[in-house]
């Protein structure tokens, strides 16, 4: 029996700050839902929900 599945794409945006302020500004302007911050090599970045 076939069972056909809908997945839905997310696309994301990156948008590159120099300062680690103005990118939480942004995320905090952009988001609908709460910002979560996260981090790579002690490089933080933010997620938003939408």
């Amino acid at each position: 029996m076939k069972q056909d599945f809908y997945v839905e794409k997310m696309t994301y945006e990156l948008i590159i700050t120099e300062k680690p302020n103005a990118a939480k500004m942004i995320a905090q302007a952009l988001a609908e839902g709460k910002i979560v911050k996260e981090s790579i090599n002690s490089v933080p970045y933010y997620k938003i929900s939408t």
